[in-house]
């Protein structure tokens, strides 16, 4: 009878931890998708509630013959009203890991201007649990002209 009691309680336990990680999952990949709509509705309110007060991005640009890195404040967006920014990341490729109150979310992205292709990269968000749920510490992506799918 203990045994049959102790592997009742190993399993509630993993079954436990494994749904509180699935829940995490969604809230993490929620978080990332408002980034996307925000960005795209140059929604600034948003931002500010997604985003960890001094969040900041690093940029790796590769170009022919060169490749600048450089960060700056994750709210000092370029955003122009002119321009519709459309980023969508490919569902299929992103990958999230998460350790209890912080994790990764890794996703290739494409990216149109105006409904014109501009540049396709990688996104890693990471994203930080504090008392008010999950949100962005630190964003990095890449902007690569040439490879994309």
């Amino acid at each position: 009878m203990k045994k049959f009691l102790l592997q009742l309680l190993i399993t509630i336990i993993w079954v436990s931890a494994f749904a509180q990680q699935t829940s995490d999952k969604e809230e993490i990949l929620k978080v990332a998708h408002q980034f996307f709509e925000a960005l795209e509705k140059q929604d600034t309110v948003v931002f500010n509630k997604i985003l960890v007060k001094n969040s900041f991005n690093c940029i790796v640009i590769d170009g022919k013959d060169s490749t600048r890195i450089f960060n700056r404040p994750s709210r000092n967006f370029n955003l122009k009203p002119e321009n519709i920014v459309k980023e969508r990341m490919r569902e299929k490729e992103i990958k999230v890991e998460i350790h209890k109150r912080i994790a990764t979310v890794w996703a290739p992205y494409d990216l149109w201007v105006n409904d014109k292709f501009s540049h396709c990269g990688v996104d890693v968000f990471i994203m930080l649990k504090g008392n008010k749920g999950w949100k962005i510490g630190t964003i990095s992506f890449s902007i690569e002209k040439e490879g994309c799918h």
